[in-house]
């Protein structure tokens, strides 16, 4: 009689899934079945992940202690080995070192074992640490935290010599520590205690930053740049045969490492530095000889791919090595190569500017157009390039100044420096020229961070460069052009903080311009002839800039370091001369008389 309504093994299965009851409560047609489970009391569990976020969110906002606490009193389920190294971290981030050390030594207490993320997080962590003098306890930590891991890997090596947990990565963490503090000999005892083979034997990461430990300024109780270069020329060779022995592959950073390691070293160093960009990179040192540097002859599987850092390297080794020549063929030869061995795509600002540098060094002739050259590629580089790439490769103040400052002052090359100068601030200096009537020079608006205000340093350049060219109109048109800006808006406290070394050194620049302002005041009077065609109020303008520039170069300021006695000389010498007076009386269109 139940026949007609007895119920199928399948119809029934889906019946009771459609009315299950969990704890007497309905599922919601919002339940998630990957959600946490409830605990036996019917809470939802705090799981490991999930305080993880919790931690690294507290930390962001700055409430670092605050993340400290709730990892103490959080859930004995919650709280696992990632859990305490996420925090870890996040106190390292925060440069609270002591606080990190702490929470190492306290999850011991709680029963979780570190593991090899701790170490490694621990060690990476107190690498960032810059000024090692205020943090002598944390050199103690270090050594004893690397100790700690030692013992750690040599028991997991006893049990699974395979283990994931065997890895050499804290070590090249440490030896980066006993760079930054000068233990250098250190560093080669720890790279002896190593295994030969295996995962905890030498591998490129540690070569590496072993190269990067020597790069590291000595103190003078170690020893010097020459002694670290030598020991750099030894380590070079145990890579070789480490590489033939466990065949790592030699990348681009570990060459680029050890090329930064060598080039402050003896000549015999820094040639074998060139070597190595030579067998590794296919650029071939300048010889006087040869076209240029260029990679001909090294097109072959050995050649490494040229990355930013490489080529940084690369003309840090030219710098160091006082051969700017070679700085400049190396530039050329890499904007010749193809995309794929890392040619023109790879430099930025900081090549450029490294090469404007060389210029100057290499006093070639004409430096002020092939950099001004130089500066328009930039530009039109950054036209093609994504906005992220377009920022790497834009010119910024510095390279402006260094072309300005100090190419353009040199050779008194008003013309490249007035070019420049439209670049980098977007006003058209040919308005500021003589014949030209205009109220309000013309100023071409660009995005935000691309019109850059001249500083004192950059208008006291211009107008010393008018002043060496000896060209009357030149001087003219600076110092309508120094007019326009001001001398006092130069010196302005600005909005933001600023340190003692910033002021003092704004201080230098404004005396520097005021005094060329005065030289170049002088040129006028002096050799203005009825020929010159000033403008009608040039008179009133260069009255105000000589008021201005005497006051300023005769300043007694708390930011004006000049030793009090030269500033009275000078003074004493200003009014031997006796005070200027700007007229028309008895000139002739205007020409400047006592």
């Amino acid at each position: 009689m139940y026949s007609d309504v007895s119920l199928t093994q399948s119809a029934w299965s889906s019946f009771r899934n459609s009315t299950q009851i969990n704890s007497g409560v309905n599922q919601s047609k919002h339940y998630n079945a990957s959600s946490p489970a409830p605990g036996p009391d019917g809470k939802i569990l705090l799981e490991p992940h999930i305080l993880s976020s919790r931690l690294k969110k507290l930390c962001d906002e700055g409430q670092v202690d605050t993340a400290v606490a709730m990892l103490k009193n959080s859930p004995l389920d919650a709280q696992n080995v990632p859990v305490w190294n996420t925090l870890i971290w996040e106190c390292l981030k925060a440069e609270r070192f002591r606080l990190a050390h702490d929470l190492y030594i306290d999850m011991k207490r709680r029963g979780h074992r570190p593991n090899t993320r701790t170490f490694q997080t621990l060690l990476n962590g107190l690498a960032r640490i810059e000024d090692w003098g205020s943090h002598t306890k944390q050199l103690a930590n270090a050594h004893s935290v690397h100790q700690a891991f030692m013992c750690h890997v040599d028991a997991v090596k006893k049990h699974d010599p395979s283990s994931a947990e065997l890895s050499i990565a804290p070590t090249a963490a440490y030896m980066k520590i006993l760079g930054a503090t000068g233990l250098h000999q250190e560093i080669f005892d720890v790279f002896y205690g190593l295994d030969s083979e295996g995962p905890l034997s030498p591998n490129y990461l540690l070569f590496t930053a072993m190269f990067q430990a020597l790069a590291m300024k000595p103190t003078t109780e170690t020893g010097d740049f020459v002694q670290n270069a030598a020991s750099a020329r030894l380590l070079w060779n145990l890579v070789m045969k480490a590489s033939r022995r466990t065949k790592f592959q030699i990348d681009g950073f570990l060459v680029s490492s050890a090329i930064v390691a060598l080039s402050r070293g003896r000549r015999v160093d820094q040639d074998f530095a060139f070597s190595l960009v030579k067998e590794h990179f296919g650029l071939v040192m300048f010889d006087g000889v040869g076209d240029s540097a260029s990679s001909k002859g090294k097109e072959d599987e050995a050649i490494l791919p040229l990355q930013p850092q490489s080529f940084a390297a690369i003309l840090t080794l030219c710098r160091n090595s006082a051969r700017p020549l070679h700085a400049i063929d190396f530039f050329g030869a890499v904007l010749q190569r193809p995309g794929f061995r890392g040619g023109a795509s790879i430099i930025d600002r900081a090549h450029v500017e490294q090469v404007l540098q060389s210029l100057i060094a290499a006093d070639i002739p004409s430096s002020s157009e092939k950099a001004m050259e130089l500066i328009e590629w930039m530009l039109a580089q950054e036209i093609k390039l994504s906005s992220t790439a377009a920022a790497k490769i834009r010119p910024t103040y510095t390279t402006f100044n260094l072309l300005i400052s100090h190419i353009c002052r040199t050779e008194k090359n008003w013309r490249v420096a007035t070019k420049a100068f439209d670049l980098m601030t977007g006003y058209h200096s040919h308005d500021f020229m003589d014949g030209i009537d205009i109220k309000q020079p013309r100023l071409d608006h660009r995005s935000p961070g691309r019109n850059i205000l001249p500083t004192a340093e950059t208008l006291s350049s211009m107008m010393r460069i008018a002043v060496d060219s000896e060209n009357r109109a030149n001087i003219r048109q600076a110092l309508r052009l120094i007019h326009f800006f001001g001398i006092r808006s130069l010196v302005r406290s600005s909005h933001t903080l600023e340190s003692k070394k910033a002021s003092k050194e704004k201080w230098f620049y404004a005396s520097k311009l005021a005094r060329s302002i005065l030289e170049g005041i002088d040129v006028l009077r002096a050799r203005s002839t009825a020929h010159d065609t000033p403008r009608d109020d040039d008179l009133v303008r260069w009255q105000s800039l000589e008021a201005e520039a005497k006051e300023m170069s005769g300043l007694d300021s708390e930011h004006d370091f000049i030793p009090s006695i030269r500033r009275k000389n000078t003074k004493e010498i200003r009014d031997k001369r006796g005070s200027y007076r700007l007229s028309r009386e008895g000139s002739q269109k205007g020409v400047l008389q006592y």
